[in-house]
């Protein structure tokens, strides 16, 4: 990846940022994600010069599936294990 490419995804990283730390301060839902995708959009459609990494977009995609797939704290892991073997 070269340099000027870095810069263009750390600069989608840190309006996505601000975007999640606005919504969270709004008690918006799912705030970092929504937050996040909402301020990178209307900064791509202002113009602004931001880049997408496809391998940290993968491996995002990823961490966001194993978080919806974790157990909740309000059941215990030995329930959450069993229906999720219950409904492969």
């Amino acid at each position: 990846m070269s340099i000027a490419n870095l810069k263009r995804v750390a600069l989608a990283i840190l309006i996505g940022s601000i975007g999640g730390w606005v919504f969270y301060s709004l008690n918006m839902p799912l705030p970092w994600m929504m937050g996040s995708m909402i301020f990178v959009a209307a900064a791509t459609i202002a113009g602004a010069p931001v880049a997408l990494s496809l391998p940290l977009r993968t491996s995002m995609v990823a961490a966001l599936g194993r978080s919806w797939a974790a157990p909740s704290r309000r059941t215990s892991s030995t329930n959450w294990c069993t229906g999720s073997a219950a409904s492969a």
